[in-house]
């Protein structure tokens, strides 16, 4: 494996580009957010972050089933790879999943060309500048061309060292006609207070299908900084989910390339918020190539004395006739305390093109609390049911039902709070109506994503 002080002289530089950057550089440049703007350089120097790996060796407890599973993995832990590999079944199909160290010795050519030369740059932020320079970890996932079946990914980081920074470059390579399934996991070991930062590139091959699904259970004294970038070829589609509910303070950027003629892209998130979380989301469309299709559909809850900003530009570039384009950013508060902003934007450069954008933020309809309550429910049983029935009909688009079922999961258990340690995923069934899950058990239902939160707090 590369050590760090082994790295190549393009890497170092690239680091000290994004030195200066996050030294030299507002953290908001774009007139159109600095009003609304949420500080987050705060956030980074609230401590002195450790930024070398951990070096763990073993794999924790909880996620030992992770060594069975046919399944890609890559598991880090405190910026360490403890886990990565590819089941027989994928190795005989030419599936390629390497620690960024080791790849940048095995396939240093094409993790060279996407760091370096990819869709993300060191002078588009200071934030991204700060997580180039920190860079100490990493995962490159490549699926040839042809494969027919879908080749599921899990990708794990988990923190347990108190103050550990871990800071991420994750690539997937979708092969031309090749589908991929990633899940992307956050999870606190011991909910000690972390900086986690990932910058992910997603290169989509023409005709390729990548569904990516973010889960995030991080610690609520963590921070979290996730800056995405999807690029798609020629007629490839993309569907990318995500329930962001962890950290004392996320940063969230996912931009949308559609390069290639045809190309779709469907971005769908959740976001909950309570105490003093401040939730910063950004969710771009940029329609490079004609006959695109973009569609954002993002749903926020704010509640005691939460902060969510959500903001989105869709640009529809000069090339990119009879493209179709639509952002939706809607917020619901349930405290006095807690603030949301809802800022959708339109760039558009050429004619013949379909493009709408919407956004709201509002309280709970009285009237539908009071419906509620004079059907038989609490107060709190009825504000329960209307704030996760807000994100159902974004989860109900999501086709994993693992996926799905995960995003409730978390959702139940940040709402209960202390109480989530006896969280019955069997009531979490029996809450929703989905006819696919009548007459089966808990496992088949949520599949092997949160096995070890299941059994551990209900056993």
């Amino acid at each position: 494996m590369v050590k760090l002080s082994e790295e190549p002289s393009w890497l170092r530089e690239l680091r000290a580009r994004g030195e200066e950057t996050y030294r030299s550089l507002p953290e908001e440049t774009s007139q159109l957010y600095v009003k609304h703007h949420v500080p987050f350089s705060q956030e980074i120097a609230s401590a002195e972050w450790i930024k070398e790996p951990s070096g763990r060796a073993v794999v924790p407890e909880r996620f030992r089933a992770l060594e069975e599973s046919e399944e890609v993995v890559a598991l880090h832990v405190d910026a360490t790879p403890v886990l990565v590999k590819v089941p027989e079944s994928y190795v005989r199909l030419g599936v390629v999943a390497l620690p960024l160290w080791e790849a940048l010795t095995r396939s240093e050519e094409e993790v060279r060309k996407w760091l370096l030369e990819g869709p993300t740059r060191p002078e588009e932020s200071s934030l991204i500048g700060y997580a180039l320079s920190t860079l100490n970890s990493g995962v490159f996932v490549k699926v040839p061309s042809g494969i027919e079946d879908e080749v599921r990914v899990r990708s794990i980081w988990a923190t347990e060292a108190e103050s550990q920074l871990t800071s991420a470059f994750t690539l997937v390579v979708a092969g031309d006609g090749s589908g991929v399934s990633v899940t992307e996991e956050y999870h606190a070991i011991d909910g000690g207070a972390n900086l986690t930062s990932n910058i992910v590139h997603v290169i989509a091959g023409n005709g390729s299908k990548v569904r990516y699904a973010v889960l995030d259970s991080s610690s609520d004294r963590s921070v979290r900084m996730s800056f995405n970038k999807v690029v798609l070829g020629r007629e490839a589609n993309s569907k990318w989910v995500g329930a962001l509910l962890g950290g004392r303070a996320l940063k969230y950027r996912i931009d949308n390339i559609l390069a290639g003629q045809g190309s779709r892209a469907d971005a769908l998130k959740v976001v909950l918020a309570g105490g003093n979380q401040k939730f910063d989301v950004t969710l771009n469309l940029r329609h490079e190539g004609p006959d695109t299709t973009g569609r954002v559909n993002a749903k926020g809850i704010g509640a005691e004395r939460s902060r969510v900003l959500f903001k989105g530009i869709i640009r529809i570039e000069r090339p990119a006739k009879n493209s179709g384009a639509y952002l939706a950013e809607h917020a619901m508060l349930l405290s006095p305390d807690s603030r949301a902003d809802a800022i959708p934007g339109l760039e558009i450069e050429t004619d013949n093109v379909k493009a709408t954008h919407s956004a709201s933020v509002a309280q709970i309809d009285p009237e539908q609390l009071f419906y509620l309550m004079s059907r038989g429910l609490t107060k709190d049983e009825a504000v329960k049911a209307i704030a996760l029935g807000f994100f159902e009909p974004v989860i109900q688009e999501i086709d994993v039902a693992e996926v799905r079922w995960g995003m409730r999961y978390l959702l139940e258990r940040k709402w209960h709070g202390p109480e989530a340690e006896e969280l019955d995923p069997i009531k979490i069934i029996e809450s929703y109506i989905e006819p696919e899950t009548v007459g089966r058990s808990p496992e088949d239902i949520f599949g092997t994503h949160y096995k070890a939160f299941y059994y551990k707090r209900t056993r």
